[in-house]
């Protein structure tokens, strides 16, 4: 016995499914073999519905920016070495830091960028006991090598505003650090 499905394109939009039993003159079975047909336009319509929905409603991501500064023109503004501390960003994110100027480099530090916020901290910390205040004055130069890696410098730009450092510019490392820092 075979059935088939019959499509009634006059009712298409009054119905959504349609069962077609034997015709009873064919061969007797002893199973009854139905045929189920599912008109699929509604669904497929809802999906597209539920497409179109989704794309005019959803906004994209807007691209994240960190804002910069450029200091106005001008003079420049002498700062006390003690209130300054620099940060050699290099190669595989390790970092150099150190206070002062480089010929007199005090307490150089070396270690890996997860690092930079303590050595921060730790440097408001002793500002802040020397005169409270002191650590909103303090100016942190960023040094990248040309090996760095554009993360690195992007992670110490992000532990400047975690920490709350003010003052802080992005400059080219002196030959004499550069030499250093490959050097280890």
């Amino acid at each position: 016995m075979r059935m088939e499905l019959k499509h009634d394109y006059a009712h298409r939009n009054k119905t959504m499914a349609v069962l077609q039993a034997p015709q009873a003159g064919g061969q007797k079975s002893k199973h009854l073999v139905r045929v189920v047909g599912i008109d699929m336009t509604p669904m497929v319509d809802l999906g597209f519905l539920l497409i179109t929905f989704f794309i005019f409603t959803t906004s994209l991501s807007e691209p994240t920016s960190m804002p910069l500064n450029m200091p106005k023109k001008g003079e420049p503004i002498d700062v006390p070495e003690s209130k300054t501390l620099s940060i050699i960003v290099g190669k595989e994110n390790k970092i150099i830091a150190y206070e002062g100027m480089w010929e007199n480099a005090s307490a150089l530090k070396q270690s890996g960028l997860q690092d930079v916020g303590n050595i921060v901290r730790k440097k408001q910390e002793t500002l802040e006991k020397i005169q409270p205040g002191n650590s909103r004055e303090m100016v942190v130069i960023i040094k990248p090598l040309k090996s760095a890696s554009y993360g690195g410098l992007v992670g110490v730009l992000d532990e400047m505003t975690i920490n709350g450092v003010r003052l802080y510019t992005v400059v080219a490392p002196m030959p004499d650090e550069e030499i250093f820092a490959r050097e280890l």
